[in-house]
């Protein structure tokens, strides 16, 4: 497949833009809205629409050229991994277990985006349970999300969503590995030493 021209990149960030500024305000509205709702279903509605907003401001933020700026904050991996378990869908949630905790320093935002990728992508091409875990060795955080056998002969990649991730997991100096076999898939994402805490 031929790379995309500067001018067809030049119209689909224009496009993006628009896109972005519509979908803010009817998304704050949403939010707010949200916010008195209960009953089934509302910890999801009220997840999926902070991950929107989340996905809205970093994709703003790239628009504006502020990609490059990643954040850094104390982020709790047990929290995180409860909000990206909220905005699944019911029956995605049966499937996928979370194992993470203490807390590591790096851009909040984008490091749900690239572990809410690799779940996503492990959901929809791998069969069975999607687990998520971590290890420390030689005082490095590695994530790891295992998913189960993939339903494709494809052994190359997940698609776009792992090129953001590995984009992204560059951008905070993380680095980003996938291997698939038949039998199993595994996304290693490993953060640079000072970001432990």
């Amino acid at each position: 497949m031929a790379a995309p021209s500067k001018s067809s990149l030049a119209k689909l960030g224009l496009r993006a833009a628009g896109v972005a500024h519509d979908i803010a305000h009817p998304l704050s509205v949403a939010l707010l809205a949200a916010q008195n709702i209960e009953g089934k279903g509302a910890a999801q509605l009220k997840a999926s629409l902070r991950r929107m907003e989340k996905l809205l401001q970093s994709l703003r933020a790239d628009l504006r050229g502020e990609s490059s700026k990643a954040s850094s904050a104390s982020v709790d991996l047990a929290d995180l991994s409860k909000d990206i378990f909220a905005g699944l869908k019911a029956s995605d949630q049966k499937r996928v277990g979370f194992k993470l905790k203490g807390k590591v320093k790096t851009d909040a935002v984008a490091l749900h985006r690239i572990l809410e990728n690799l779940v996503l992508n492990a959901l929809r091409h791998s069969d069975g349970d999607v687990e998520v875990t971590q290890t420390h060795k030689a005082n490095q955080l590695t994530l790891l999300v295992n998913g189960g056998a993939t339903k494709s002969k494809r052994t190359k990649g997940w698609g776009v969503g792992l090129a953001s991730s590995h984009d992204l997991a560059k951008r905070l100096g993380y680095a980003l590995t996938v291997d698939i076999k038949p039998s199993r898939s595994r996304a290693r994402l490993s953060a640079p030493r000072s970001a432990k805490q």
